[in-house]
């Protein structure tokens, strides 16, 4: 085989070395990167969390505090009207033995769609107590807001009474409150990718 020829293939040979280590340094160092962004996203998840652990957030920090309310022994078109008034669907049903007004039920808009206009019956002449729904469930002011949601989620419903330590009635919490406070914490988790690009960039420096 002439020189050239062999200075050519042993060339070609050096070549491909070089492309092969080049090619594996660049996958090692590839995966040395994704391996610190794991672990630096992981690390930031860690210190979200352990911030949300530090500062629970109650469900008294989040309900609405104008509760529109109404007694049991009042009729239904009384609280039609009271929900037309204040422009809610859904009306916390109460008894005030001390002062204290103790949520017993609650009565919506569609309780009175499907149990009254429904049926044909004169609204004028059910009283609110014949309607309501009387297994409610109440969070406490100091409730978790997570513990909350779980129980919401079991049971199946979307207004919780928030009550005092006294049981009485301070506000209501609903899921659109909650889907504004879990969209704020969403956006506290999506600005680790914001934290990841300055962390690389500093790395790379």
């Amino acid at each position: 085989m002439p020189a050239s020829c062999r200075f050519r293939t042993t060339r070609r040979a050096e070549t491909g070395q070089l492309s092969l280590r080049s090619a594996r340094a660049a996958l090692s160092e590839i995966k040395a990167r994704r391996k610190a962004r794991v672990s630096f996203v992981v690390s930031r998840v860690a210190l979200f969390a352990h911030k949300h652990k530090e500062n629970e957030m109650h469900i008294g920090e989040l309900c609405t505090v104008q509760t529109t309310y109404c007694k049991r022994d009042e009729t239904v078109q009384a609280a039609a009207l009271l929900m037309r008034k204040h422009h809610v669907g859904d009306l916390v049903v109460v008894d005030e033995p001390d002062g204290e007004r103790i949520p017993l039920g609650m009565i919506t808009d569609r309780d009175i769609v499907v149990s009254v206009i429904a049926l044909g019956l004169d609204p004028s002449s059910l009283l609110v107590g014949d309607i309501m729904s009387d297994d409610v469930l109440t969070a406490s002011e100091d409730d978790d807001v997570y513990e909350t949601i779980e129980r919401m989620r079991f049971r199946g419903i979307r207004r919780v009474p928030v009550v005092n330590n006294a049981g009485g009635l301070t506000g209501i919490v609903s899921v659109d409150d909650l889907l504004e406070f879990l969209a704020d914490e969403m956006g506290e988790l999506s600005r680790i990718s914001t934290h990841q690009q300055a962390h690389e960039k500093h790395v790379r420096q």
